[in-house]
């Protein structure tokens, strides 16, 4: 069969290229203009989204928006000021600046914008929403100078007359706690303006444009505010940007490198021109068709994906360089150029299809991965394997048959490199025992070492280094303001079949009569305009007055039917989620991941400290549902965009988050453990509190770190499946069980030698690293197929295993060095990536290979020698490509 693919090839050579041609411009179709490439960095890309998990995850954010969707501009001071330096003017009327032109903004929700400047100032009497933009703006009206005030307020002077009052204000906001950790840092060091984008603009491709910028206005502002300040944008949708900048930064670089060094390799080995750029042009051509086809399904790049020219490149060309290293090989025996590559085909075309399987195999079974970015890598990866096949068997020999050959005759016996390979083939068939065992004992301690010590763990900036800007700038909001991780629980009252249309209609509808009529939509936001006015001109001490004249105003609108349901404003719910937060925050195993706890509880708290006035005892829970209602109204009428963070319009859920740092998602796994425990003892368990009460964790965080809490797992389970399917391809296409068993010891050495070097040098399982395994697998078994191959066609010819083990190292052992050195040399240009993952990645998969040619080169000799007997391998009386070869 092979024979007649090469007979039409050579006569419809020219009709090949013109196809090769017209699927590669096809392919190439979605790639032009390269900025309209699609790239993707969003959790939402990385995992399956299905389940129950992903359910209680589309719940939570019905109720609260993106948990993982805020970002921001931080203030930081980086000198000593007399003040609070965060609170300066200067740095003032920047965040007004900023707040202005964002609040124009159409990739923003209206309704969640966070910032000093228009912050609720709660000990003001009658309160006074942006008091501290208010202030400003009233000492610029007075003629105030703004650079005057802004020196004073740094060097301790007393401020100009027109600003007295914005002192005032600023010294009372600072000692607002329900802005701490929030929108300003205790000290007054470090100020926040936080946004949210609308459900329109959620995906990165969508707000890539607004957050550069954002990113030109922080540097217009930084130069504003001179030296005494830092800026930066943070947020999780600003390290998924970073991520997609530095994996396009990453291709532009590596990929042109890649092609370099293989060219170097390639030409230093073959000494030719041809065998340095034909390899490439072809393997290129399967390169595009690999990324086209990515672009065509809707497949964007994403922080795995973005290798996948790289390795295809790598892959293809170390297959290449078997085709033309057995090529050379008939060439130099004497066979004319179509009669070489004849035989090329024919003796390679079963033992390529095997390696590339294998390597598609290694590939493909990652998509059993719950990470989806690692299965849709292993898919398409696999599949643009195959691309390189075809492209190998059809346009690499097409190549050659127009070229004319510039190959040397084969060299003499004795030279170095045969001396080198005889060499290493005595030492393995002398020493064939102690070698097989050694490879085995080492590989079941290896296995049982790594076991025991291997770390998985996953960290939201572990893929960049800590120079890096975003890394800077999340590292200084953990330190100075807040950590960044939002891990939510979700707290819900139980709703009742019963409508309302007041509170009364809800006493028999619940056990304890506790329920409360929630009125619809319609009537609240019709309220609205009243609760404002009356929050903002009432005194604290009068507040309560609304409850009743809400009623009153009720009243007077349209009916409106409402639902029975049990209300979050209860004061036993929230003194036993503040136990828990305090317990929580009391444990030392648990406080040194846990930052800050935000929640309805704290909330109340804040504003009871506010109505009085910083008095003793005063940041605490009133113990009534009436004393938590009346706390509220003022947030309520001057600061919905609070509440709206932390509980429903109608009350019937609360969110606690808690804040952790970046530990690692085994820091969240201690976390977790120990909040639901807690969380059950003090609502599911409590008699009264259970039968009214329910809570579950969730939250993007919470669902990523369960996602890859089967990180180890899918590894083991792609594993599993690629040995599975590479031992019965070999099986299948060598007809023979005893040849998987000798493949087997030789390839999992190499995996064994990778995990104990991680275990060595500190290197955790994680997204990245995993990939190695399963790809390592795939490529590391082609060395072993070739040289089996090769053996098989000796054995066949007669030769008895230890010197059919010599001719094969001779003519395979080049093209496997080779190929290991483009390999290793290809997977090494990652270590100059910005990533420090994938800079793991390069280093770790150059080992496995090398460490695959040492497998190869000694472990398998010395099992063929202890295992194959003169007939193990035969395949019928034919050589792997159907011929006998004499």
């Amino acid at each position: 069969m092979f024979d007649r693919l090469a007979a039409i090839l050579l006569r419809f050579r020219w009709a090949f290229v013109a196809l090769a041609v017209a699927v590669t411009a096809v392919m190439a179709s979605p790639l032009i203009p390269p900025d309209e490439i699609r790239f993707d960095f969003s959790f939402r890309r990385l995992f399956r989204f299905d389940g129950p998990e992903a359910e209680e995850l589309t719940k939570f954010k019905s109720l609260f928006g993106d948990d993982a969707g805020t970002s921001g501009v931080l203030y930081v001071c980086r000198e000593g000021s007399s003040r609070p330096c965060a609170l300066a003017p200067g740095v003032l009327s920047s965040m007004r600046d900023m707040e202005s032109w964002l609040s124009a903004r159409t990739e923003l929700d209206p309704t969640f914008m966070l910032s000093l400047f228009s912050a609720t100032d709660f000990f003001s009497d009658p309160l006074e929403k942006g008091a501290l933009g208010n202030a400003l703006a009233e000492a610029e009206a007075q003629g105030g100078d703004l650079a005057s005030a802004d020196e004073a307020w740094h060097d301790g002077s007393p401020l100009p007359g027109a600003y007295a009052r914005y002192g005032q204000v600023a010294d009372r906001l600072l000692g607002h706690r329900i802005y701490h950790g929030m929108l300003l840092s205790p000290d007054g060091r470090v100020a926040a303006l936080s946004y949210r984008f609308n459900t329109a603009h959620m995906h990165p491709s969508a707000r890539r444009g607004f957050l550069a910028e954002v990113d030109e206005r922080v540097a217009a502002d930084r130069e504003r505010l001179g030296d005494r300040f830092e800026l930066h944008q943070f947020g999780i949708p600003v390290v998924s940007e970073e991520y997609t900048r530095l994996s396009i930064q990453d291709v532009a670089r590596t990929a042109p490198l890649s092609v370099a060094i293989m060219a170097l390799f390639l030409l230093i080995l073959f000494r030719s021109l041809t065998a340095m750029v034909l390899p490439q042009v072809v393997v290129l051509s399967a390169v595009v068709w690999s990324i086209g086809m990515m672009q065509l399904t809707d497949e964007p790049f994403n922080m795995i994906s973005h290798i996948v020219p790289v390795m295809v490149l790598v892959v293809g060309v170390a297959d290449a360089v078997h085709v033309m290293s057995r090529y050379n090989e008939e060439i130099a025996a004497g066979h004319a150029p179509p009669e070489a590559i004849r035989i090329t085909i024919g003796r390679l075309s079963r033992a390529c299809f095997l390696t590339s399987s294998t390597t598609a195999v290694g590939f493909a079974s990652l998509a059993t991965a719950t990470i989806a970015t690692i299965a849709s890598f292993g898919i398409y990866t696999g599949i643009a394997v195959m691309f390189t096949y075809v492209v190998n068997m059809t346009l690499l020999p097409i190549g050659f048959s127009f070229l004319r050959p510039r190959l040397k005759q084969k060299a003499a016996e004795g030279n170095l490199g045969d001396r080198m390979l005889d060499g290493i083939t005595a030492f393995a068939t002398r020493n064939a025992r102690t070698i097989f065992y050694a490879a085995m004992f080492f590989c079941v301690g290896g296995a049982a070492y790594v076991a025991l010590n291997i770390q998985a763990d996953n960290h939201l900036l572990e893929e960049v280094p800590p120079e890096n800007r975003v890394h800077r700038a999340t590292s200084t909001m953990e330190s100075m303001l807040s950590p960044v991780m939002p891990y939510e629980i979700l707290i819900r009252g139980k709703r009742y079949d019963q409508t309302c249309a007041s509170d009364e209609d809800c006493l028999d509808a619940s056990p304890a009569g506790t329920a409360t009529c929630v009125l619809s939509d319609r009537t609240r936001k019709a309220l609205a305009p009243a609760r404002e006015a009356l929050g903002l001109l009432l005194p604290p001490s009068e507040l309560g007055a609304i409850d009743g004249l809400e009623q009153t105003l009720s009243g007077s609108l349209p009916a409106s039917q409402g639902r029975c349901v049990e209300t979050v404003k209860d004061a036993a719910l929230l003194a036993a989620v503040d136990r828990v937060a305090h317990q929580l925050l009391d444990d030392p195993n648990i406080s040194k991941h846990v930052g800050r706890i935000e929640g309805l509880h704290e909330t109340v708290k804040q504003m009871h400290q506010a109505f009085r006035r910083n008095a003793p005892g005063s940041y605490s829970l009133p113990d009534s549902r009436q004393g938590v209602a009346q706390l509220l109204l003022p947030l309520e009428s001057a600061s919905q965009e609070f509440l709206d963070r932390v509980v429903t319009l109608d009350y019937d859920a609360t969110r606690v988050t808690l804040y952790l740092y970046d530990h690692g998602s085994s820091a969240w796994d201690t976390v977790k453990g120990v909040a639901q425990q807690r969380l059950q003892n003090a609502i599911s368990l409590d008699p009264d509190l259970g039968r009214r009460y329910s809570f579950e964790i969730t939250g993007t965080m919470n669902f990523v770190e369960k996602a890859l809490s089967f990180i180890v797992r899918d590894m083991l389970t792609s594993l599993g499946t690629a040995f599975i399917f590479i031992f019965g391809l070999i099986v299948l296409l060598f007809r023979s069980v005893r040849v998987g068993m000798v493949s087997f010891l030789p390839n999992i050495f190499p995996l064994v030698a990778t995990l104990v070097a991680m275990v060595v040098f500190g290197i955790e399982l994680r997204t990245a690293t995993v990939l190695i395994f399963s790809i390592s697998l795939g490529i590391a078994v082609n060395d072993t197929i070739h040289f089996v191959a090769r053996y098989n066609e000796e054995v066949q010819a007669g030769r008895p295993p230890v010197e059919a083990v010599r001719l094969s190292m001779r003519s395979t052992g080049r093209a496997m060095v080779v190929s290991t050195v483009i390999l290793a040399g290809g997977f090494l240009v990652d270590v100059i990536s910005e990533f420090v993952a994938l800079r793991q990645f390069g280093y770790l998969a150059s080992f496995t290979v090398v460490m695959a040619l040492v497998g190869d080169m000694l472990v398998l000799p010395a099992s063929l020698v202890l295992l194959a007997k003169p007939d193990m391998l035969a395949l019928g009386g034919k050589g792997a490509g159907g011929t006998t070869r004499g």
